[in-house]
């Protein structure tokens, strides 16, 4: 078991975490402002709410089928490996203002919520799915 909130800020430098939450049943989930390299969250359960704003992530961060039975806030995240929202379900609104996303993003969800703010992406990152829909 390890408190998350010893996770290195944007402002260290340190080690970065590579977190395998695959399968997992997860309330109150919060990594705001820390830096991670991979997150893989396939399949995983959202309760409650999931604050990411000021995430950032060096490798890819997969919710491949997870459900988000809460509120998502992403805002103002990097994602430089790249985001997977493939067939991930969203009870709640998606909070996505000042999100960047580098390499690629899959957003293909399988319910999309209603989404809020705008992703940025960076030249040359590849798009699967319509971040308009």
């Amino acid at each position: 078991h390890r408190d998350l909130h010893s996770f290195p800020t944007r402002r260290s430098s340190d080690l970065l975490y590579h977190l395998d939450l695959t399968g997992a049943t997860l309330e109150q989930f919060r990594l705001e402002g820390r830096r991670i390299g991979r997150l893989v969250a396939r399949q995983a359960q959202f309760h409650g709410i999931t604050a990411l704003s000021g995430l950032h992530a060096a490798k890819p961060v997969l919710f491949t089928d997870a459900a988000f039975h809460g509120r998502v806030d992403l805002r103002n995240a990097h994602l430089a490996g790249g985001l997977s929202l493939l067939d991930a379900t969203f009870a709640e609104p998606v909070e996505l203002s000042g999100t960047q996303v580098d390499t690629f993003a899959d957003l293909r969800a399988a319910s999309p919520a209603s989404l809020t703010g705008t992703f940025t992406f960076a030249e040359g990152t590849r798009i699967d799915g319509d971040p308009a829909e």
